[in-house]
């Protein structure tokens, strides 16, 4: 994704930095087990320069329903490092983060479907819970795939208020 305003402060916005992300992934379904993995490397532009590495590893097992349709639960990893933080934008050394996802899909024809999910976390290092739903829409024809995805976040840090993040994003891809 190129020019995206990630977990961007009003600062950051009016000051246009933005944040050039690339993402390689891996993942699979077998019957019941869904594992999905994806490593991403960003970097900001416009005011001062940082970059971020970040790593994501999901296991799901379907509860209920078929392939692709149906209502699944698992767990999630999530691992995040700034070069420099900033009071910007989202950007932490050594953040860590465990969750429990659940998942709820299902086919809109054969080439579109919908998918909520919902992600309840916990980050050991300075006690912050919350949970993240997301909702997308995914087209795939012959390799290509295109998402509408949208993002809710809500997290409380142990002894201060919550923090909402809100986004919206689109994107085209291509599987080999």
């Amino acid at each position: 994704m190129i020019g995206s305003f990630d977990e961007a402060s009003v600062d950051a916005i009016e000051s246009r930095v933005r944040l050039d992300d690339y993402s390689a992934s891996l993942g699979g379904q077998w019957d019941r087990v869904w594992a999905y993995s994806e490593l991403r490397y960003g970097f900001y532009r416009g005011g001062a320069a940082n970059e971020r590495l970040s790593g994501l590893a999901q296991g799901l097992y379907r509860l209920a329903g078929q392939a692709r349709r149906g209502l699944s639960a698992g767990y999630q990893f999530y691992a995040m490092d700034a070069l420099h933080p900033s009071p910007l934008y989202f950007s932490p050394r050594g953040y860590v983060s465990h969750g429990l996802l659940t998942r709820l899909e299902w086919p809109l024809t054969t080439a579109i479907k919908a998918t909520i999910t919902n992600n309840l976390f916990y980050q050991p290092g300075d006690g912050q819970v919350g949970e993240s739903p997301h909702a997308a829409l995914t087209a795939e024809w012959a390799g290509l795939r295109a998402a509408l995805e949208g993002y809710y976040l809500v997290s409380r840090l142990r002894g201060s208020g919550r923090f909402i993040s809100r986004h919206i994003v689109a994107g085209v891809g291509y599987r080999f």
